[in-house]
C-alpha cells in the first residue's frame, strides 16, 4: 500500500516538473516575442506619426488649391469633374472643357473677349438701328398730329353737319308720321276696293268661262253641223299636162316652197277649203321643181276619174302657208300606209318636208314629247306649247281598250287617251282647229305609197311598161293602147271637150258640182 501512494507521488512530482519546464519555456517564448512585437509597435507608431503629418500636409496644400480655384469640394475627382463642368458651362463653345485648367481658362478669356467685341458691334448697330426708330418715331408723331388736326377739323364738320340732319330728320319724321297716317288710310280703302275688286274679278271669271266654255261648244257644233271652213287656198294651179301628169303653181322658192311639198286640189266652186267633208277635194299633186320665184312644177299623184285637175283649180295644204313656218300637235298613233307598222317617220318627214313643225305630240308609247322629242312632265304646261300659234291639232288612232286583252296595251291606250284629252282641251281653249288624222293627210293631198293590195282596192302603185309588148312605149305612166280608147283621152296634149253632163251617178254630189 506504501509503495503504490510513493509512485503516485513520483508520477505526480514528475508531471509537475515536466509542467513547470514547459510553462518557462513557453513565458520565454511569449516575452520575447512580445519584446518584438513591442518593438514593431514602436516603429509602426513613428511611421503613423510620419504619415500624418504628410497627408496633414496634402489636405492643407489640397484645401489651399480649394480655396485657389473657389470650387470646394469632398474628393479630388468631385473637385475634378465640377472644375471641368464649369469650364463647360462658361466657355463659348465648351472646347475648353477638356483642356488644363490653366489653357481652359486662357481659351475662356480669349473667347469672352471676341464675344465682347461681336456684342459691341451688336450693340452700336442696335444703337443705330434705335435712333433711326427714334427718327421715325418722331416723323410719325409729327404725321399724327397733321392727320388728327385733319381728324379733328372733320368731326367738328361731321358735328355741325349731324346737328343740321338732326334737325332735317326731326323734320322728315314729321313727315313721315304724316305719310304713315296718310298711307293706312289709303291701304284701308285699298284693302276695301281690294275685297271688292276681288270678288267683281270672280264673278268676271266666273262669267268668262261659262262664256268660253260655251262659245268653244257653239265653235264645235258650228263646225260639225254646218261644216264651216276657216282656211283659205294656199295657191292655184297654172297649168294641167294630163298626158304627163304634170303641171305648174303660183308658189316658189319667195313662197319658201320646198320640194315634195304635196297640196289636195279644190273644184273651182268649192264651198270652202279646209272643211269637215272632202267632197270638193278633186285631186293630190306633189311638188318636183321649183322653177321661180313664185313658180313651180309639180306632179298629178291622184285625181277624181271625170273631174281631172285644171289649170285654175285652187290647192291647199294645212302645214304650208306662205312664208310662214305653221306649228300643229298630233295626238295619237299613226298608221296610214296601210303597211305593218307605224308611220311617224313619214309623218313628220311630211311635215317637215311642208316647212312646218311638230311643237308637241304623243309618242307610240304615250308619252307627251315637245318637238326635241324631250318628255314633259307635269311641271311643263300644255298650254305654252299648244297655243294660237298652232294651226292644227291631228288626232290620230287613240286605240280601244275594250278590243284588246292585251293589260299592257290597255294600260297604253288608256294613257294616250287621257294625254289626248288635255291637248284637246288646251287646243279648244286656244281656238285650235281639231281634226283626224285621216282629213289632214285629205287635206295635205298625201297619197299613200304602201305596196300591199287588197282586192276592191285602188292599186297602190303603177307598172313601168306593163307587159313589155312591141304594141306599147317605153315611157313610164305613158303607156298607151293601140285599141280603141275613150275620146275624152283619144288625144294626149290637147284640151279635153267639155262635159255634157251627163256622168255616173257614182260621181254626182249633192251640189251637183263635179
Amino acid at each position: 500500500m506504501a509503495s503504490k501512494d510513493s509512485n503516485g507521488l513520483v508520477i505526480s512530482l514528475s508531471t509537475f516538473v515536466l509542467l513547470t519546464i514547459g510553462l518557462g519555456v513557453a513565458w520565454y517564448m511569449t516575452w520575447a516575442h512580445s519584446a518584438d512585437v513591442q518593438r514593431d509597435l514602436v516603429a509602426a507608431q513613428e511611421a503613423e506619426r510620419n504619415s500624418k503629418g504628410t497627408i496633414q500636409d496634402q489636405i492643407t496644400q489640397l484645401n489651399s488649391l480649394k480655396q485657389l480655384i473657389g470650387h470646394p469640394g469632398d474628393g479630388a475627382d468631385e473637385v475634378v469633374a465640377g472644375v471641368r463642368t464649369e469650364i463647360a458651362n462658361r466657355a463659348g463653345d465648351g472646347s475648353a472643357s477638356a483642356q488644363p485648367l490653366e489653357q481652359a481658362m486662357i481659351k475662356n478669356a480669349v473667347d469672352r473677349d471676341i464675344q465682347k467685341y461681336a456684342a459691341d458691334q451688336r450693340q452700336k448697330e442696335v444703337n443705330t438701328k434705335a435712333d433711326e426708330l427714334a427718327m421715325a418715331k418722331a416723323n410719325h408723331a409729327n404725321t399724327m398730329k397733321v392727320l388728327q388736326d385733319k381728324v379733328s377739323k372733320i368731326e367738328n364738320e361731321l358735328l355741325d353737319k349731324e346737328k343740321s340732319h338732326s334737325e332735317q330728320l326731326k323734320a322728315n319724321n314729321g313727315l313721315i308720321d304724316q305719310l304713315k297716317n296718310e298711307k293706312l288710310d289709303l291701304q284701308n280703302k285699298f284693302t276695301t276696293l281690294q275685297t271688292q275688286t276681288s270678288r267683281k274679278i270672280e264673278e268676271l271669271d266666273n262669267d268668262i268661262r261659262e262664256k268660253r266654255n260655251a262659245l268653244i261648244v257653239l265653235t264645235q257644233r258650228a263646225r260639225e253641223q254646218e261644216d264651216l271652213s276657216f282656211e283659205r287656198e294656199d295657191g292655184r294651179l297654172v297649168f294641167v299636162d294630163q298626158s304627163s301628169l304634170e303641171g305648174s303653181i303660183d308658189l316658189g322658192k319667195r313662197d319658201e316652197l320646198r320640194v315634195g311639198t304635196t297640196f289636195s286640189v279644190y273644184k273651182k266652186n268649192n264651198s270652202g277649203v279646209g272643211r269637215r267633208s272632202n267632197e270638193d277635194i278633186k285631186g293630190k299633186i306633189e311638188v318636183i321643181r321649183i322653177t321661180g320665184d313664185h313658180s313651180a312644177v309639180v306632179r298629178i299623184v291622184d285625181q277624181a276619174a271625170g273631174n281631172p285637175a285644171a289649170a285654175g283649180d285652187p290647192i291647199y295644204s294645212p302645214i304650208f302657208a306662205s312664208g310662214q313656218k305653221l306649228e300643229i300637235a298630233v295626238a295619237g298613233l299613226l298608221d296610214f300606209d296601210g303597211n305593218p307598222g307605224g308611220d311617224r317617220d313619214e309623218f313628220v318627214r311630211l311635215v317637215n318636208g311642208a316647212n312646218a313643225r311638230i311643237t308637241v305630240q304623243i309618242s307610240d308609247d304615250a308619252k307627251l314629247v315637245d318637238q326635241d322629242q324631250k318628255e314633259l312632265t307635269e311641271a311643263d304646261p300644255i298650254g305654252t306649247l299648244i297655243t294660237g300659234k298652232t294651226r292644227f291639232l291631228v288626232i290620230g288612232d287613240l286605240g280601244e281598250t275594250a278590243q284588246t286583252q292585251d293589260s299592257v296595251r290597255q294600260a297604253l291606250y288608256q294613257k294616250m287617251q287621257e294625254n289626248a284629252s288635255i291637248m284637246k282641251n288646251a287646243a279648244l281653249n286656244h281656238g285650235v282647229y281639231v281634226i283626224s288624222l285621216s282629213s289632214f293627210l285629205e287635206y295635205v293631198g298625201y297619197s299613200r305609197k304602201n305596196i300591199a293590195f287588197t282586192t276592191g282596192n285602188k292599186f297602190p302603185g303603177f307598172l313601168a311598161n306593163g307587159g313589155l309588148s312591141s304594141s306599147v312605149s317605153s315611157s313610164p305612166r305613158r303607156t298607151a293602147s293601140v285599141g280603141g280608147v275613150s275620146g275624152l283621152y283619144a288625144k294626149p296634149g290637147r284640151k279635153p271637150p267639155e262635159s255634157n253632163g251627163a256622168i255616173s251617178a257614182r260621181y254626182k254630189n249633192s251640189t251637183g258640182d263635179e
